[in-house]
C-alpha cells in the first residue's frame, strides 16, 4: 500500500525560515471513545497540517545528521523481515516473525550477542511470534506468542516465566508498559465482549482491566494499515487511535486524547457497514494519509504517505515552542534517502534522535547514485558500503532531530 523508498531527490538549498503551524489547545469532554477516562490530564493539542503550504523547511534544517549501524551477520542471526526493532541503554532487540520467527539481540554497535528463546511448545519456548516490549524497568522483555501468552525474558535471554492473556481467543497486536500497567492492542478486538475492544489496560492480576475503542472490523471490512498504534518514549505510552488523527496518552488509570492531527480540507473515510477493503484502498490511493509517527523527549513526528509520491512527508512538533514545521523533502545531505520509514515502527534512540532501518538490498540499490553525488562523504560510503551484500543484515540509520 505504501510506497518504497524511491532513489530520486534533488538538491535545492532553501533558507531556513522560522514556520510557524496553526496549532491550538483546549480539553476534551466528549462522552465518546475518545474522552479521557480517569487520566491525570485532560489537555489535547490541535495540530492542523496544510499541505499547499509553501511555508516548509528542508530536511538539513529538521534533522542535522544521520548515522548508521550495520547489524552483524552470521548464521546464528539471519534475519529474513524486521517487524519491530526494540532498543535498551546496551542492547537493540530485533523481532522477525515472518521468516526466521526469532529475536535476536545486538549491542549499540551493531554486534550479534544473542538469540532470546526457541520455538516451541515448551517452557519459554514460543509457536509463533506476534510483538515485544520492555517492562519499564528495562530489565526484563517481553514477548507475545500467536497463541495467546506473554512469555518474559531477562536482558541476558533466561527465561522467567509466562502467563496466559484470558478474555480473548487470539494474541496482542502491539504491546506496552506504562508502569506495571500492561496496554494491550489487537485490530479485531476481544472477541468474547460487546463491541470487540480494540484497547486493554490492565494490572498483573488481570482483575482491574480497562477496555476501549471498540473495532473498527466489519463482515466487510478487514482492512489493517499494518502500523503498530501503541508507542512508547520514557515512562509515556502512545495510543493512535486506527484510520484517525487521535493520538492518545495511555496511563495505568486510563487514558486521554493528548493530541490531534487534522489535515486541512481532508475528511476521514468513514468505515460504514457498506464499507469493504476495495473500497477503502481505492479511496486512500488519492489521499494524503497518515503514517507513522514517533514522541522523543523535545519533539513529536508525524509521517504521511500518498501512493505514487517519491518521498513520505512529515512534520515536526515542538513540546517547547508549541510550532510545527513541515519538510519539504529537500535536502543536500545525501544519506537523507533514508528517511523513508516503509510502514516499520520508529525506534526512539536516545533523546532525540529515533531509528529507520533499511534492508541491505534497498542501501545497495542506493549504492551507485550515492557515491556519483558530490556532497557524499565518500569515507563514510566506505564505512557504510565496506564488504556490504543483498543477504546481509538491516542497516540502521539513525536521524538525530535539530535541536
Amino acid at each position: 500500500m505504501k510506497q518504497k523508498l524511491m532513489r530520486t531527490h534533488y538538491k535545492i538549498f532553501v533558507p531556513v525560515l522560522c514556520l510557524l503551524a496553526s496549532y491550538g489547545c483546549q480539553s476534551k469532554n466528549n462522552a465518546s471513545d475518545s474522552t479521557s477516562v480517569s487520566a491525570s490530564d485532560t489537555t489535547c493539542v490541535e495540530i492542523t497540517l496544510d499541505p499547499s503550504s509553501p511555508d516548509e523547511l528542508p530536511f538539513d534544517s529538521l534533522i542535522t545528521k544521520v548515522s548508521f549501524v550495520r547489524l552483524e551477520t552470521n548464521d546464528d542471526c539471519l534475519i529474513g523481515y524486521t517487524n519491530q526493532i526494540v532498543c535498551s541503554d546496551k542492547y537493540m532487540y530485533v523481532l522477525d516473525r515472518e521468516k526466521a520467527n526469532a529475536i535476536f539481540c545486538f549491542d549499540k554497535e551493531g554486534h550479534f550477542i544473542r538469540k532470546i528463546g526457541n520455538t516451541g511448545q515448551g517452557p519459554g519456548e514460543y509457536v509463533r511470534l506476534c510483538n515485544l516490549a520492555y517492562r519499564p524497568d528495562k530489565k526484563q522483555i517481553v514477548a507475545v506468542d500467536f497463541y495467546g501468552k506473554l512469555l518474559y525474558y531477562t536482558e541476558d535471554g533466561k527465561y522467567i516465566r509466562e502467563e496466559q492473556i484470558p478474555y480473548t481467543t487470539h494474541p496482542f497486536d502491539n504491546i506496552e508498559f506504562s508502569g506495571d500497567a500492561l496496554v494491550g492492542f489487537d485490530c479485531e478486538g476481544s472477541t468474547k465482549e460487546e463491541g470487540h475492544p480494540m484497547l486493554w489496560i490492565t494490572d498483573n492480576t488481570w482483575e482491574n482491566t480497562t477496555r476501549a475503542f471498540p473495532s473498527y472490523f466489519t463482515p466487510k471490512f478487514r482492512y489493517n494499515s499494518h502500523i503498530l498504534p501503541l508507542h512508547k518514549f520514557g515512562d509515556k505510552v502512545y495510543f493512535q487511535k486506527p484510520w484517525s488523527g487521535s493520538y492518545y496518552v495511555v496511563e495505568g488509570n486510563g487514558y486521554h486524547e493528548a493530541y490531534h492531527v487534522n489535515i486541512k480540507n481532508h475528511t476521514d473515510l468513514a468505515i460504514t457497514e457498506d464499507m469493504d477493503d476495495e473500497k477503502y484502498h481505492n479511496a486512500l490511493s488519492s489521499m494524503l494519509n497518515r503514517s507513522e509517527y514517533i514522541f522523543l523527549k523535545d519533539y513529536a513526528l508525524f509521517y504521511f504517505y500518498i501512493q505514487g509520491a517519491n518521498w513520505e512527508p512529515f512534520i515536526v512538533y515542538s513540546h517547547k515552542t508549541k510550532q510545527m514545521y513541515k519538510c519539504s523533502g529537500a535536502h543536500t545531505n545525501p544519506l537523507f534517502v533514508f528517511q523513508g520509514t516503509n510502514n516499520i515502527p520508529l525506534v526512539p534512540y536516545g533523546e532525540n534522535s529515533f531509528i529507520v532501518h533499511h534492508s541491505a538490498s534497498i542501501v545497495l540499490q542506493l549504492k551507485k547514485g550515492l557515491y556519483e553525488n558530490p556532497d557524499s562523504d565518500k569515507k563514510e560510503l566506505d564505512k557504510l558500503y565496506d564488504g556490504l551484500t543483498e543477504d546481509d543484515n538491516p542497516v540502521l540509520f539513525i536521524m538525530h532531530v535539530n535541536k
